[in-house]
């Protein structure tokens, strides 16, 4: 008998604890909804905007490598001459070329090229 009534007990806290969870869903279910909805959203924003750094990173990484790829030296001269000047990619870019300028013995354009990048206060060529 003892057995009998356990199991009805057992039977009612489990039905008693099924209903408190499903008013609790359906109270506050929503919100959890939201949460996990916003934390997806927020997870997949970073990520696109990682992606999309990346690419305009291996872009510029792209152009400088064709640039110095260019077989003549007039042609790798322009070609680095071309690149974008801004942040660190432009300092990179002028050197290169400031590098280019020396070894095709235009020794003040070099200089004036190094001068440049090293005047700029803001470290941004």
């Amino acid at each position: 008998m003892a057995n009998t009534n356990d199991s009805f007990i057992d039977e009612v806290a489990e039905a008693l604890r099924r209903d408190r969870i499903n008013l609790w869903f359906r109270r506050w279910g929503w919100l959890l909804g939201l949460v996990i909805l916003l934390i997806v959203g927020a997870a997949a924003f970073n990520q696109w905007q990682t992606s999309r750094r990346e690419s305009a990173d291996e872009a510029r990484g792209d152009a400088l490598l064709s640039a110095l790829e260019t077989q003549s030296a007039e042609d790798r001269l322009s070609a680095l001459s071309a690149l974008p000047r801004a942040g660190d990619d432009g300092v990179i870019a002028a050197l290169l070329l400031a590098g280019e300028q020396s070894q095709n013995g235009d020794a003040p354009a070099a200089a004036e090229t190094l001068n440049a990048v090293a005047s700029d206060p803001d470290g941004r060529y």
